[in-house]
């Protein structure tokens, strides 16, 4: 029996690490690509498009899109984003 720890069960094989490296490798491809179509940073998560990935990480469950959303989209965006050498505007 495998322990969880609150957050379903532990992950102890690569498929997981395959889906979390191709989600990265998606959202840097998908970002590199935003700048050459003039996509504002503010614009970037309504631009580019996750969805699959939000579907394989959540599976529908409200609690996870949530996760999703705050946790991982902004921030993720975020990150890839700068790491291409792009500033992020400052907040007013």
């Amino acid at each position: 029996m495998q322990r969880s720890q609150g957050y379903g069960v532990v992950q102890r094989d690569t498929p997981y690490l395959a889906q979390l490296s191709s989600l990265l490798e998606a959202a840097l491809a998908a970002v590199e690509k935003a700048p050459a179509a003039v996509v504002s940073y503010a614009d970037l998560s309504s631009k580019v498009d996750l969805g699959k990935y939000e579907r394989e990480f959540t599976g529908g469950d409200p609690l996870r899109t949530y996760a999703w959303q705050s946790y991982y989209l902004g921030p993720g965006l975020m990150s890839a984003w700068t790491s291409l050498g792009y500033l992020v505007p400052e907040e007013d």
